[in-house]
């Protein structure tokens, strides 16, 4: 009795349960083929990426081997870097007068400080650009 019991429960489970498993691997399997589809891609993206940085490197590697910048950033950055070295520690510590301001280094007029401003910031270039998007990460966190 107890066997024929087992049995039809047993067949009605395997009803359920074989779908469901089905189901459960398919999903699985469409996640992995997901996954590695944005890997492929990722691994081309970093090729491409990696051969980009190369042909700059090569071509900083050019430039770097004339003089010319090399002197107009001697002539034209390092009296700006120390003008706004300068107004910045004159701004920012009384060196005991009790007063900030107190070694008089005048900021200069609007046109020529937008000229001073673009030459520190070359001086100090901080690359906007963030780190490469990936696909796979990107696939992975989708909603």
């Amino acid at each position: 009795m107890f066997g024929w019991l087992g049995s039809i429960i047993g067949g009605i489970a395997s009803s359920f349960a074989t779908p469901l498993l089905s189901y459960l691997t398919a999903a699985r399997n469409a996640a992995l083929d997901g996954f590695r589809t944005g890997a492929g891609l990722d691994a081309e993206a970093y090729k491409a990426w990696l051969s980009y940085q190369v042909e700059i490197t090569a071509a900083k590697a050019a430039a770097n081997s004339w003089w010319g910048p090399r002197v107009l950033m001697m002539i034209v950055g390092t009296p700006a870097a120390l003008h706004t070295a300068f107004v910045f520690l004159d701004t920012t510590f009384t060196f005991g007068s009790g007063h900030y301001g107190s070694l008089g280094v005048p900021k200069l007029p609007p046109d020529y400080f937008d000229f001073e401003k673009m030459i520190v910031s070359s001086l100090f270039v901080v690359s906007t650009v963030g780190p490469m998007a990936s696909a796979a990460t990107a696939w992975l966190h989708r909603k």
